[in-house]
């Protein structure tokens, strides 16, 4: 876990490029053949990285289906501050590394899925005038809340406020 979480303060501060053994051995405070003691690659290491983020999430996402207006709390988990170094960086790692790639979209695959449901519950009653699909529901809502994180994580804020009015507008409508 320590090794895991030193993972995840490198990639927070750093980004992709510093990550390494050696890196993420100092980041823990430990030597980096301790790290190759539990991760005998650099990949072996990414791979269980992703998972431990992917738990972390689960719960996330799982508290979030499970409240009583869970499409508003799908977004809050979606647009937490925190998130959109990392998911930068996660994705800058998932696009060099095949096995990463891999695990990144099972990750994503899997919990759109998982969302998809709250959408399924809230558009129920609307169906007819939704004129929206629960699988295009959290597609759309994934890609906005991903833009937000991803352009905040640089400075970009145009468009934001406005953005944001409208889809809440639409949750409002949705879960009341």
């Amino acid at each position: 876990m320590l090794i895991l979480e030193a993972t995840e303060r490198l990639l927070q501060t750093q980004g992709h490029d510093a990550l390494t053994v050696r890196g993420v051995a100092a980041e823990a405070g430990m030597k980096t053949p301790l790290v190759h003691y539990h991760f005998e690659t650099t990949e072996d290491l990414l791979i269980a990285f992703y998972r431990y983020i992917g738990e972390k999430h689960r719960l996330n996402i799982e508290a979030a289906l499970a409240s009583d207006r869970p499409i508003h709390a799908l977004w809050d988990v979606n647009t937490a501050r925190d998130a959109g170094r990392l998911m930068a960086e996660m994705i800058g790692l998932g696009h060099r590394n095949e096995a990463v790639r891999a695990e990144l979209a099972a990750h994503v695959e899997n919990f759109r899925a998982m969302q998809a449901q709250a959408f399924e519950t809230a558009l129920r009653p609307h169906a007819a005038a939704a004129g929206c699909t629960p699988d295009a529901a959290i597609f759309i809502l994934t890609a906005v809340t991903t833009a937000l994180v991803m352009d905040r994580s640089v400075g970009i804020n145009a468009g934001h406020e406005d953005s944001i009015a409208f889809v809440k507008t639409c949750m409002d409508r949705l879960e009341p």
